[in-house]
């Protein structure tokens, strides 16, 4: 699975490689079913009782969440892009480069932007503005009322989703480095390197940012300086992205470990072994972990 968990509700969503989108409880019984012909690489969203995912080369989705009965559906080609949902609009990216706004009422389309090659990475939305990064490298700042760019940034940020916090957006780069740049004028604030490609999202919180790089490690790095807090070696490729709680922060790893870290010194707490690399990053909800698995299953641990 690349596919990461929403959980809402008490049920877990999630998408596969056998062309389907589950819905299962927290017990791990199958509420629904819902199967396409395209696999579905993307992570669904979760919003007001409708559940939105898209399906390698077919289309967006909207489900209701308890039955799996299809809403509407928009004939775009997520194509591993997981949508972003915020006031009513569908933010999604597309191989064909262009970047979507939809309505979730009825997937109307209210605009559109072209890039220079496809989107597979999550947009995110704040204080009006859209934030992507697309596979020519750019990062673009979007007009979320218009669809006008603000500013676009050409830092290599091609597959790792940004992640915009006080006034800055955090995201990782192909060019071996993760940046951090100016929301309103994507000027960059700084930058560090990293022993490979950072495609894994970071998560941020109480002046850290947390995010995995190909080179094995989970960084930990000063939020608003980029200084080095700590960095954990996982043993293969850090695709996931990080989850936070209170005191840890959890990552699959693609040596087919899932592991726990004390946020503060980097110093592991457990670890749980998975029978394949895990490129699905965890999704914690009531002392219970859910992540997806590249040997095909949905794993619940719990919380140590």
């Amino acid at each position: 699975m690349l596919s990461s968990p929403a959980v809402s509700g008490g049920i877990v969503y999630v998408g596969s490689f056998d062309g389907s989108l589950y819905a299962v409880d927290v017990s791990g019984k199958r509420v629904w079913r819902f199967s396409t012909n395209g696999d579905f690489l993307s992570s669904p969203a979760v919003a007001d009782g409708v559940v939105y995912a898209g399906s390698f080369g077919g289309s967006l989705f909207a489900l209701d969440a308890q039955t799996g009965d299809v809403k509407w559906t928009a004939a775009i080609d997520p194509d591993g892009s997981s949508p972003t949902v915020v006031d009513g609009v569908v933010y999604i990216g597309s191989a064909d480069g262009n970047l979507y706004a939809l309505n979730t009422a009825d997937g109307s389309e209210r605009w559109r932007v072209a890039t220079g090659a496809g989107i597979f990475t999550s947009p995110a939305v704040a204080d009006g503005v859209v934030y992507c990064a697309s596979s020519d490298g750019f990062v673009y700042a979007i007009d979320a009322a218009s669809g006008g760019i603000r500013w676009q940034a050409n830092i290599g940020a091609r597959y790792s989703s940004p992640t915009v916090t006080d006034g800055t957006v955090y995201v990782g780069s192909t060019f071996n480095s993760f940046y951090a740049l100016d929301a309103g004028t994507g000027a960059v604030r700084w930058t560090i390197t990293t022993g490979d490609s950072v495609i894994s999202s970071p998560a941020v919180a109480n002046g850290s940012v947390y995010f995995g790089s190909n080179d094995g490690n989970l960084y930990a790095v000063n939020a608003e300086t980029g200084d080095s807090i700590w960095a954990y070696q996982t043993g293969g490729q850090v695709i996931s992205s990080p989850a936070l709680t209170r005191n840890l922060v959890y990552v699959g790893s693609m040596a087919g470990v899932v592991v726990a870290l004390d946020r503060s010194s980097g110093q592991l707490q457990w670890q749980s072994r998975t029978d394949a690399g895990v490129y699905s990053s965890p999704a914690v909800v009531d002392e219970t972990i859910y992540v997806g698995c590249d040997d095909g299953r949905l794993y619940a641990l719990r919380v140590q």
